[in-house]
């Protein structure tokens, strides 16, 4: 398709024909012409998902193995002046998924080969979250592991205005400290409690919160319209036995399913179904000082559509 053939094609079809695509499939169409780039592109822009959806389909040419490239580049297209604010503003949903930031594939439940995660390559994610004001939907796994290692998401999750939908897995203190900081009034709330094992005694808990120090949604009863709470059913009579969500006409409770093995209360570390890269060892990435070689990479790599 060339430039001169696509401005004859009508705009307002091509716009619905869009709305049907999956993201990466409008990230296709952006690359035909530069009037479809400038169609597709606010689509593809939507919803971004870590790790990319089609680098795990089979035949991918890349690995969908974390990197620090990968969101320090997302970082620089999207604050890339002068399209920052428009491309910024485009962001709708943002999930972060349970590979986001695997950098060594293993065998989850493994004791002795579990994949190796590298949480600390969230940090980029703070700067475009932060101006992300149109955002309407975050979705984050090991979401208490990810905001202990950058606690500036927290911040920036926080002054988000116009926040719909949450949904945090493996949420305690931190991720209750930050529902309780959010200035969105969400719709909907989704939540997997962590789950703890005491080692010696076997005994078992959901969430290490605290009645008088931690608070459970308490500012969310006027908007919550659906709750669904995977784990720490009790968290409620716990945390705000007198609160009413008058609001809400979907309540879902269950007792999450046994998708990860449980956790250490004195390190309050993940064990067996995954480890976490030493913090002491990692170091973030500034794209300026990057060689001219590694510079190209994060310049010519996915996001980088100017």
């Amino acid at each position: 398709m060339t430039t001169g053939r696509s401005s004859m094609l009508n705009w307002d079809v091509l716009d619905i024909v869009l709305s049907f695509a999956n993201p990466y499939e409008a990230l296709q169409f952006s690359m035909t012409c530069r009037d479809g780039h400038n169609l597709a592109i606010p689509r593809f822009l939507e919803e971004i998902e870590f790790p990319l959806p089609w680098l795990r389909l089979p035949g991918a040419k890349r690995s969908s193995l974390a990197y620090p490239e990968l969101f320090e580049g997302f970082r620089a297209y999207m604050l890339d002046s002068p399209y920052a604010s428009d491309r910024l503003r485009k962001l709708k949903a943002l999930t972060l998924g349970d590979d986001a930031f695997c950098v060594e594939r293993g065998k989850r439940g493994s004791a002795t080969e579990p994949p190796t995660y590298t949480l600390t390559l969230a940090a980029p994610l703070a700067d475009v979250i932060r101006g992300a004001v149109e955002l309407r939907k975050i979705s984050i796994h090991y979401a208490e592991e990810i905001f202990d290692d950058v606690p500036q998401l927290i911040d920036a999750i926080a002054s988000l205005p116009r926040l719909q939908e949450v949904r945090f897995w493996d949420a305690d203190v931190l991720t209750l400290g930050l529902l309780s900081r959010m200035q969105s009034r969400p719709r909907k709330a989704e939540l997997r409690v962590v789950e703890y094992n005491d080692r010696e005694t076997d005994e078992r808990w959901w969430g290490d919160h605290a009645f008088g120090d931690d608070r459970f949604l308490s500012n969310f009863t006027e908007s919550l319209e659906v709750l669904s709470l995977h784990g720490g059913l009790n968290i409620i009579q716990e945390l705000e036995p007198p609160m009413v969500w008058r609001a809400v006409r979907e309540l879902k409770l269950a007792e999450a399913e046994e998708y990860y093995d449980q956790w250490d209360r004195q390190e309050r570390e993940p064990y067996q179904w995954f480890q976490v890269a030493g913090r002491e060892e990692q170091s973030e990435v500034d794209v300026e000082t990057l060689s001219d070689e590694e510079g190209g990479r994060v310049q010519s790599g996915l996001f980088s559509m100017a």
